[in-house]
């Protein structure tokens, strides 16, 4: 009986209704489909808006390479004269020197204007990791994975116009800065910031 119940046809004047009906509920389940699948997966998105912000997420996947450096380290950091030499050490995990380029860095200069060679000791062939001119990225020497989280860890300048920082935990900040402004390092004067090495033909004044 119950299913003679639900067999029963609709009349003629309330198919439309029905149909309409059941139209609206499949396109509410699309739009809730299609707007937690959207929401999942921001990165695959561009943000116009904010044109430089794969360089901030670059950044902040140097910063996690950082806490996978440490652990392995008893929790320090790693150190050298300069960011190129300090960060050359994460090219390994990052199976990539990539996260270190900007497009149109002045720290690039001519050689590697179109980015890094991607080659460092355990490639092959082999290279070196983060030779002159392959890093935009200024580092803080000195830390470790329980450092401050307000402490600028990486920071590097974006077309002379903002200055991209990546703090200790991994959180992200942007400022304007003087268009004579080259070197991340005079901006954070309070942590011992070291700039990377600059290209072969040097830095514009």
């Amino acid at each position: 009986m119950d299913n003679d119940r639900l067999n029963i046809p609709y009349p003629a004047e309330l198919r439309p209704r029905a149909i309409l009906i059941r139209t609206a509920i499949f396109l509410s389940i699309v739009t809730v489909i299609l707007l937690l699948v959207l929401k999942s997966v921001p990165l695959l998105i561009p943000d116009r808006t904010r044109p430089y912000s794969i360089y901030l997420q670059n950044g902040v996947n140097i910063q996690k390479a950082l806490v996978n450096y440490a652990l392995s380290n008893e929790g320090i950091y790693p150190q050298g004269d300069n960011a190129n030499e300090a960060l050359g050490f994460l090219v390994d995990d990052l199976t990539s020197e990539k996260p270190f380029y900007i497009s149109n860095s002045p720290w690039h200069g001519k050689k590697f204007g179109r980015g890094p060679d991607n080659r460092w000791e355990t490639t092959d062939p082999p290279g070196i990791a983060l030779e002159a001119g392959e890093n935009v990225w200024s580092y803080t020497l000195g830390l470790n994975f329980k450092s401050p989280a307000e402490i600028p860890i990486l920071a590097t300048i974006w077309r002379r116009k903002l200055c991209l920082v990546v703090y200790a935990d991994g959180h992200t900040d942007t400022f304007e800065i003087s268009k004579d402004t080259i070197r991340p390092s005079e901006l954070f004067p309070e942590v011992n910031m070291v700039d990377p090495l600059p290209p072969p033909n040097g830095l514009p004044e």
